[in-house]
């Protein structure tokens, strides 16, 4: 049998998810202790080929709006641009905000786009869909994260994507 959940309702819900990402990553990033800058790095992927997400322009903008909000310095902002959203780009922005990210900055990673989830030597993983229909590994991911949390006072990655 099939079911059908009306549209409103998803809509709803996920609007209630987003806010509480936020609100988490606000209460993290408004109580940290003295730090030395504000590290942002924006991926918001709405122009994929053949599934485009056209609210993914919308949260980049609304991202930026919140960050201002939540009196995050906007001075160290990196938002992926049009071509840079590939897999292979993805992967060095975050390994350039690794190197870049100085002992007490406070770091807030967010990617707007398509997720997935893959059998790979029989287990389930999931991973970030870059434009270019690549997969970006949660390993490499977790490899940058865990070198910027190594010397940021606080890091928080909001991932608004399928399988993610």
């Amino acid at each position: 049998m099939k079911y059908h959940v009306p549209t409103d309702l998803v809509d709803n819900i996920m609007q209630m998810f987003r806010l509480a990402l936020f609100s988490l990553g606000y209460l993290l990033f408004l109580y940290s202790p003295l730090h030395a800058a504000d590290r942002v790095l924006i991926m918001a992927i709405a122009d994929y080929e053949r599934y485009p997400l056209p609210g993914a322009k919308i949260d980049r903008q609304n991202v930026r709006d919140i960050l201002r909000l939540m009196d995050i310095h906007l001075d160290h902002v990196r938002t992926l641009g049009e071509q840079e959203q590939n897999a292979k780009s993805i992967k060095m922005a975050l390994a350039e905000l690794s190197e870049q990210t100085e002992p007490g900055d406070r770091v807030f990673i967010f990617f707007s786009g398509h997720g997935t989830s893959r059998l790979i030597d029989g287990r389930c993983q999931q991973a970030l869909i870059a434009k270019d229909m690549y997969a970006v590994n949660p390993a490499e991911i977790n490899q940058a994260l865990t070198t910027i949390k190594d010397k940021a006072s606080k890091v928080v990655m909001v991932v608004d994507a399928c399988h993610s």
